[in-house]
């Protein structure tokens, strides 16, 4: 005999949901990697592409990039977060 589940609580569940797209779009960070095409025949030039290959939450990172003018970039190098300033801080 199966028991009776408890009723889903639909707004508590929407609240939670709600409450990890915001953290997603503020706090994620685009984990790429940088891929060339082959070269054409006979061609000097690479076609470089970075592609993203996940998202990733790096708390740290995200508090110092929460401005309306950001002073920071990111990026990777193989599978660490890199950080940079593009101005004084």
């Amino acid at each position: 005999m199966q028991k009776d589940s408890a009723p889903l609580d639909i707004p508590h569940l929407a609240s939670a949901i709600m409450r990890h797209v915001a953290q997603l779009v503020s706090n994620a960070h685009a984990v790429t990697q940088i891929t060339t095409d082959s070269k054409s025949a006979g061609s000097m030039i690479q076609h470089v592409v970075q592609a993203r290959i996940a998202s990733a939450i790096y708390p740290t990172a995200s508090l110092m990039n929460h401005s309306c003018k950001p002073n920071i970039i990111n990026s990777f190098y193989k599978d660490k977060l890199v950080i940079r300033t593009i101005e004084d801080v």
